[in-house]
């Protein structure tokens, strides 16, 4: 049976040997790293580039960089509801 990662076909022992656990894995950058080891080079070079002008991807960066997370330490979490309404839904 075969893998895929970025819709490169893998084969299960190269998967298993170069991928940590999905646990593992926080945030895009650690993908990143991954998808850079199990890749052919030409197939990484093509993602890497962002589909050439890297306009796109350049973008994209600037927005996620603007993005912060901020913690709540010290609360109370015996009762946890993760419940959320997406466009009122």
């Amino acid at each position: 049976e075969n893998y895929r990662l970025c819709s490169v076909p893998l084969a299960p022992t190269q998967l298993t040997r170069h991928t940590p656990p999905l646990d593992a894995m926080l945030n895009v950058w650690d993908f990143k790293s991954v998808a850079k080891v199990l890749m052919k080079k030409h197939h990484w070079d093509y993602y890497e580039s962002a589909g050439d002008d890297e306009i796109t991807l350049r973008e994209n960066t600037m927005a996620f960089n603007r993005i912060y997370m901020v913690p709540r330490i010290l609360r109370d979490v015996s009762v946890v509801d993760t419940r959320t309404k997406i466009f009122g839904l």
